[in-house]
């Protein structure tokens, strides 16, 4: 079985791609209804605010760095991500750090690892 914290990293990763960003499906798979995130903007969203802003907003190339990301089991059913995420956009650099909680849900029939809430604090150099 594949490591944890290797596959939520591998999640969170997922979550940045323009082709899951663009698929209402995808995005589906990995957010929880339950979801809310406070954003670094200060905006706070919920599920269908998240699927909305993120689809509308899927295009525009962007490279991306985690840095220290680790993760901790809270349960069996949910896990903590930890790691900053170094975002290069129009030759501009971003830094926040971000912290995600992902629970253990019946999706489709499967058990599957999903979103439920998301923290992205805006850092400086």
């Amino acid at each position: 079985m594949m490591d944890e914290e290797l596959l939520i990293k591998e999640l969170e990763e997922k979550l940045l791609l323009q082709k899951i960003r663009s698929s209402r499906e995808e995005m589906e798979k990995l957010i929880s209804p339950d979801f809310i995130e406070y954003g670094s903007s200060g905006k706070i969203y919920n599920y269908k605010g998240t699927l909305a802003y993120l689809l509308a907003n899927a295009g525009g190339a962007f490279t991306y760095t985690f840095i220290n990301f680790k993760t901790q089991r809270l349960s069996d059913d949910f896990i903590l991500a930890l790691y900053i995420l170094e975002v290069e956009k129009n030759h501009k650099i971003i830094i926040t750090n971000r912290s995600s909680l992902w629970r253990r849900e019946e999706y489709a029939g499967h058990g599957i690892w999903r979103i439920v809430f998301h923290q992205g604090t805006r850092v400086t150099r």
